[in-house]
């Protein structure tokens, strides 16, 4: 099986933690054109999560992601309005200072909650 941070891997992983969902991205194996899928793949979890009746917290783990394009911030938007859908709060772990800056430009620090740290992480998992 691959590793999660090579380039023939998956370009994310979906993790149930706690019944919240954790979402790892693969640096190494994401492209443009895979924004799609992963946004066709991660509104399934959430709508599967909210089905079940269970967790609160959509988390993006953007650890060792150098930064983000202009669709990849389009989709943590679509990410966002899907959560909002079904009632689960967004929040991110891991971003570098440089894309933690481009959050507050485009205002997505007002959707996300940012966990600067894993002992934050693992207390909105609970």
């Amino acid at each position: 099986m691959n590793s999660p941070t090579e380039p023939n891997g998956p370009a994310i992983d979906i993790q149930n933690i706690a019944n919240h969902l954790v979402v790892k991205f693969n640096p190494a194996a994401l492209g443009a054109g895979d924004i799609k899928s992963i946004t066709v793949q991660l509104s399934g979890a959430i709508q599967n999560l909210a089905n079940a009746g269970a967790g609160r917290y959509v988390v993006l783990d953007f650890t060792g992601v150098p930064l983000l394009s202009s669709i990849g911030l389009g989709m943590c938007v679509d990410m966002y309005h899907c959560a909002q859908k079904y009632g689960r709060k967004c929040a991110t772990y891991g971003l570098q200072s440089r894309t933690l800056e481009l959050f507050h430009l485009m205002h997505l620090d007002r959707m996300y909650e940012n966990l600067s740290t894993q002992t934050q992480l693992q207390e909105r998992l609970v």
